[in-house]
C-alpha cells in the first residue's frame, strides 16, 4: 500500500496545476443503489439440491439508534418461495448489529449478513424477499429472484461460488468465506477463488476458460479440489462455505488467480472436463465506485486539475459511448505495470475527487472539486496539518505538506466558504 502512496504522491504532484473556473453540473448518485446484496448458491445433495440465499447490507443503509453508549441496529428478512403462484415454504432471518461510536453507523465497508436455505427438488421457483429495518415501522418489498435450476447446473458441474483467498479462522474451525455481493465478482486488487461444485467423482481435472469482450483472459487445466461434503455456515456475522456431515460426496474444483486481468462487465466461464462441457455467465463490479465516475464527462473534465488541457480535450473527443473506455485507458498508461487490471491509481484520483465534492462546494461552486482547496486536495491528498486564523472578518486555512515540504494558504473574504488560494 505505501508503493501506492508514493507513487500516487509523485504522479500527482509532477503533473500541471492548471485552474479551471468552469461550472460542470453532475448529478451524483450511488454507484450501487441496492439497499441490500442478495446471493443465491446451489450445492447438490444426495436426491435434492440445497439453495442458499444469502444477505449482504452495509451499516450506512440500516437504521441505528442510541442505546446507552452504543448504537443499535438490525433487520428482518423474510423469504418466500413460490412455486408457479403458490407459496411452498417460507423463512425468516432476523440479525442485530451494536456499534461502539457513531461513525461505524455510517460505514460501506461493514457488512450485516446472514443466511438460509430452501431444500428444492423442481426446475423454477421464484423467491419474494421482504425487507423489515429494525428503529422503523416500514417493510420493503425487494425484487423478486428467479430461480431455474437449469441455470445452476449444466452437466453435473454446479455454478461457480465466489469466495475469498484466504480461509476464515472461526472458533475451532475453517472455512471459505464467500464475498455475498450478490454472486458478482468484485473488480478490486485482490485476489478471489472460484469452488465449482461437480458431481462426478471419477474427473480428476477439469480445463477453465473466462472469456470477456470476445477475448479469452483466462485458461488453465484445474486439477486442486476437495471431495468432501460441504454447507453454507455462519460465525461471528461470516458466512461462508466449510465441511459438513453426509454421505454422497461432492468434487469441489479450486480456481485461484483467475480474477487479475478482468474487466468491469459480463463475461462467460468455460468448463469442460471428460466429455462434459458447461458455461455461466459472470460478472464483474467495481464495489463503491467512486461517485464522481458517475458523471463520465465531468470525471474526464475534472482531470484538467493534474493534466494539460489538450490531453483532457483529445479524451472528450470521443463517443459518449466509448468515453469511458477511454478513460480508463488513459490511466492504464499511467500505470501499465499492474498485478491487477483495476487501476489503484485511478481509484485514489476519484476517491479524492468524491472528498473535495463532498467537503469543499460552495455557492458558487456546488463542485467541491473545482474549488482551490478541493483541486489541492485531488492533488495532494490530505494535508497533515491544517491551521486556522481569524482576523479582519476573514478566515485563512494554512495547508501543510511535511512529506513533500510544501504548504498553501487559503483565504476566504466572504465568510461563506469560498476560499481562494493565495498565489
Amino acid at each position: 500500500m505505501k508503493f501506492f502512496i508514493k507513487l500516487i504522491s509523485l504522479f500527482l504532484s509532477t503533473l500541471l496545476f492548471i485552474l479551471n473556473s468552469q461550472v460542470l453540473s453532475q448529478s451524483i448518485e450511488p454507484v450501487n443503489k441496492k439497499i441490500i446484496h442478495i446471493e443465491k448458491n446451489i450445492l447438490p445433495s444426495k436426491n435434492e439440491y440445497l439453495l442458499f440465499i444469502s444477505y449482504k447490507i452495509p451499516f450506512s443503509n440500516l437504521v441505528f439508534v442510541k442505546k446507552e453508549e452504543k448504537f443499535f441496529s438490525g433487520l428482518e428478512i423474510e423469504f418466500n418461495l413460490f412455486d408457479k403462484d403458490k407459496i411452498v415454504n417460507r423463512k425468516t432471518a432476523s440479525k442485530n448489529v451494536f456499534v461502539d461510536n457513531y461513525n461505524d453507523t455510517k460505514s460501506n465497508d461493514n457488512f450485516l449478513e446472514g443466511f438460509t436455505f430452501f431444500n428444492i427438488d423442481k426446475s423454477n421457483y421464484t423467491i419474494l424477499p421482504i425487507l423489515h429495518l429494525h428503529n422503523t415501522n416500514s417493510e420493503v418489498i425487494l425484487d423478486s429472484i428467479k430461480i431455474n435450476l437449469n441455470d445452476f447446473i449444466k452437466a453435473d458441474i454446479s455454478a461457480p461460488i465466489i469466495i475469498e483467498e484466504t480461509k476464515q479462522k472461526c472458533s475451532d474451525s475453517y472455512f471459505f468465506k464467500l464475498t455475498n455481493y450478490g454472486n458478482i465478482i468484485p473488480f478490486a486488487s485482490s485476489d478471489y477463488l472460484l469452488l465449482i461444485p461437480v458431481r462426478d467423482t471419477s474427473l480428476k481435472s477439469i480445463n477453465i476458460k473466462i472469456e470477456q469482450k470476445g477475448k479469452i483472459l483466462f485458461e488453465r487445466e484445474a486439477t486442486k479440489f476437495y471431495e468432501n461434503n460441504l454447507s453454507m455456515n455462519e460465525c461471528e456475522n461470516i458466512i461462508g462455505i466449510s465441511e459438513s456431515e453426509g454421505d454422497f460426496p461432492i468434487r469441489y474444483f479450486v480456481i485461484d488467480n483467475f480474477n487479475h486481468k478482468l474487466h468491469e462487465g459480463s463475461a462467460k466461464l468455460i468448463i469442460t472436463g471428460s466429455n462434459k462441457k458447461a458455461e455461466f455467465d459472470l460478472n464483474v463490479v467495481w464495489i463503491n465506485k467512486p461517485k464522481s465516475l458517475i458523471n463520465i464527462e465531468f470525471a474526464v473534465d475534472i482531470l484538467n486539475v493534474i493534466e494539460d488541457k489538450n490531453v483532457v480535450t483529445k479524451i472528450l473527443q470521443n463517443s459518449k459511448s466509448n468515453l469511458y473506455d477511454a478513460l480508463t485507458d488513459y490511466w492504464d498508461k499511467k500505470f501499465p505495470d499492474r498485478k491487477y487490471q483495476f487501476n489503484e491509481l485511478m481509484n485514489e484520483f476519484y476517491r479524492r475527487v468524491d472528498y473535495a465534492n463532498e467537503n469543499f462546494s460552495t455557492l458558487v461552486y456546488k463542485s467541491g472539486a473545482k474549488t482551490d482547496r478541493g483541486k489541492i486536495y485531488i492533488k495532494y491528498g490530505h494535508p497533515d496539518d491544517i491551521l486556522r486564523n481569524y482576523s479582519d472578518n476573514k478566515v485563512i486555512e494554512i495547508w501543510i505538506y511535511k512529506n513533500i515540504n510544501k504548504q498553501f494558504t487559503f483565504v476566504d473574504n466572504s465568510g461563506l466558504g469560498n476560499y481562494m488560494l493565495e498565489e
